[in-house]
């Protein structure tokens, strides 16, 4: 946790699964000594949805 806080290392790993990808970091936090625990989940389906706005868009 002290490399975490002072920057120096980075907690980060990715799977994926049938339709999308998890992904789980610990990242810092603003208050010395603390992380946070993040856990994402992107579907494939919503994720080709959103280029396809963003393309729309520009």
């Amino acid at each position: 946790m002290h490399e975490l806080t002072q920057g120096t290392v980075t907690y980060a790993s990715a799977w994926e699964v049938t339709g999308g990808t998890i992904e789980l970091s610990i990242e810092k936090a603003s208050t010395y000594g603390d992380g946070i625990v993040i856990i994402k989940y992107r579907d494939a389906q919503n994720v080709e949805a959103k280029i396809k706005n963003d393309l729309e868009d520009i």
